[in-house]
């Protein structure tokens, strides 16, 4: 599962980092790399702005 899938798995879920590394199986350092990549490239602060940037460019579905 690459970065972009995991982020439409937290967005999608509200999963907290640990119920996103049970969910997916993955270690949390995984998903933190992930999420850190994503924020980075969707120039957001936190998760609700990434969110937010998803659901503007079509990759998050509300």
């Amino acid at each position: 599962m690459d970065g972009v899938e995991t982020a439409r798995v937290v967005a999608a879920d509200g999963l907290s980092n640990r119920e996103t590394v049970d969910a997916l199986g993955m270690s949390e350092n995984t998903a933190k790399f992930h999420l850190s990549s994503i924020y980075e490239k969707l120039d957001a602060e936190n998760r609700t702005d990434a969110v937010l940037a998803g659901i503007r460019l079509g990759v998050v579905a509300v």
